[in-house]
């Protein structure tokens, strides 16, 4: 993906493939819909692309652990990140 199209990736109902009609694929929201969870979660989503080899999101939340019999979380300070590489 080119550095135009990275840069607004996260926007929604972007659609970086200007050939894709409103009827057939997506609506530009799923990246959009990702970024929205993560921040009320307290994290974040970044996308690294590199041209020939594709793009890399990767999404960090704070980490949590248990604190009461409701399973509700508190973050300890510590982050974990998972990449999925596209």
């Amino acid at each position: 993906m080119d550095p135009d199209t990275a840069g607004r990736i996260f926007e929604r109902f972007y659609r970086g493939d200007a050939s894709r009609t409103p009827g057939g694929g997506g609506t530009g929201l799923g990246l959009s819909i990702v970024k929205s969870i993560a921040e009320a979660h307290g994290g974040t989503v970044t996308v690294r692309t590199t041209p020939e080899e594709g793009s890399t999101f990767t999404v960090t939340l704070p980490a949590c652990a248990p604190r009461g019999p409701a399973s509700a979380c508190q973050a300890p300070g510590g982050r974990r990140e998972f990449d999925e590489r596209v």
